[in-house]
């Protein structure tokens, strides 16, 4: 059997958490909105988040992601609900990042269209780190559950 779409998504992760990226380091030139952003991060009121763009694929019953993308440095506020920040990532980072994974799956013997591809069903999912941490920007109204 061949490998199977099942759908696509982005994971958002602590900037710390992405591989190849540490915390953020300024810039040299910024914007007074980057500045502003970097500046409360030091104070702790912003956190940096990276991203994964990944498919969700199924080969002879067993479910896996494919994954190799990774992007970072999206500034998220704590001090209101992070929610349309995070949505926000994960779409700019599925602009940056899917037509790259695209042309890593039909590489293989997918035989994938674009079409397939880009109507699969499409999640974000949070890594664990990044959850925790937003729990002080959530202040208990966030989501009841998240993938």
């Amino acid at each position: 059997m061949t490998e199977v779409l099942k759908g696509t998504g982005v994971r958002l992760l602590l900037v710390e958490e992405t591989p190849g990226f540490g915390p953020p380091a300024v810039p040299p030139i910024t914007t007074i909105n980057e500045r502003a952003d970097y500046a409360a991060y030091r104070d702790g009121e912003v956190i940096f988040v990276g991203w994964q763009a990944f498919a969700d694929l199924e080969d002879d019953g067993r479910r896996f992601e494919f994954g190799p993308r990774f992007g970072a440095e999206l500034p998220i506020h704590l001090d209101r609900d992070p929610t349309a920040e995070l949505v926000e990532a994960a779409f700019y980072a599925r602009k940056e990042e899917f037509g790259q994974l695209l042309g890593d799956l039909r590489i293989g013997e997918m035989g994938m269209t674009r079409w397939e591809f880009h109507a699969a069903p499409f999640r974000i999912a949070l890594s664990d780190k990044l959850r925790e941490r937003l729990a002080v920007a959530w202040r208990g109204s966030g989501p009841k559950s998240l993938p």
